[in-house]
C-alpha cells in the first residue's frame, strides 16, 4: 500500500508546506516554522525536541497538503526520516532510516506547534516496513493523499496491526484505528 523500507541516504528537503486554515500556509524549514496570514509571515514556535529531530532528518514532509480538523483543533501529519544510527552503519541496516509519522497540533492563537502523538511507519533497526506494490517512494505516496483525515496503511508484519490493512485517523491528537467522526471505534 505505501512506500518501501528505505535503507539509504536521501537528501533533506529544504521545507514542507501545508494549509492550516483557508488561505493560511504553514511552512516548516529546518527547525523553524512560519504561517502566512494575509500576505504576512508570522513565526510559529516549534517544540525543542521536534527542532532537534528536524535538524537530524534526511527528509521531512507533510501527509497531504492540508491540516486535519478534529473537534476544534487542527493537526498536521508530519513524516520525519531520520538516520537509524548516529554512525551511519557502513552499508548495513544501520545505514537506513527510521520513518516516524508525528501528529502536530497547530495552536493558532499561540502560534505554536505541539507534538501530540507519533507512529513508527518504517524502521531499518526494527525490520518494519510498509507494504507497497506501486514502486512510489514514501514521500510520493504520503504527499499525494488528498485528505489526510483517514490514512489507510498496510505493513509487512506490524507488531500491533499485523499484515492486514488498517485505517487510522486523528482523535484528540492521537492516531486511532478506524475512520469515523470523533469515534475511535468506527
Amino acid at each position: 500500500m505505501l512506500g518501501l523500507l528505505l535503507c539509504g541516504h536521501v537528501a533533506a528537503q529544504s521545507q514542507a508546506q501545508a494549509e492550516v486554515l483557508a488561505g493560511e500556509i504553514l511552512t516548516l524549514s529546518e527547525a523553524r516554522a512560519s504561517v502566512k496570514v494575509g500576505g504576512v509571515n508570522r513565526a510559529v514556535s516549534v517544540p525543542p525536541g521536534l527542532a532537534r529531530q528536524l535538524g537530524l532528518a534526511q527528509d521531512y514532509f507533510f501527509v497531504g497538503k492540508t491540516a486535519v480538523e478534529s473537534g476544534n483543533a487542527r493537526y498536521l501529519l508530519l513524516v520525519l526520516q531520520t538516520p537509524s544510527t548516529t554512525h551511519r552503519g557502513v552499508g548495513h541496516c544501520g545505514a537506513g532510516t527510521e520513518d516516524i509519522l508525528r501528529v502536530l497540533a497547530f495552536e493558532r492563537a499561540a502560534l505554536r506547534l505541539v507534538q501530540r502523538g507519533q507512529l513508527v511507519l518504517q524502521s531499518c533497526l526494527d525490520s518494519l516496513s510498509l507494504s507497497d506494490d506501486t514502486g512510489a517512494s514514501l514521500r510520493e505516496r504520503m504527499e499525494s493523499i488528498a485528505k489526510p483525515d483517514c490514512l489507510r496503511l498496510q505493513w509487512l508484519g506490524h507488531p500491533k496491526y499485523g499484515e492486514e490493512p488498517v485505517a487510522l485517523h486523528v482523535y484528540r491528537g492521537k492516531l486511532v484505528q478506524g475512520c469515523g467522526v470523533g469515534n475511535p471505534a468506527r
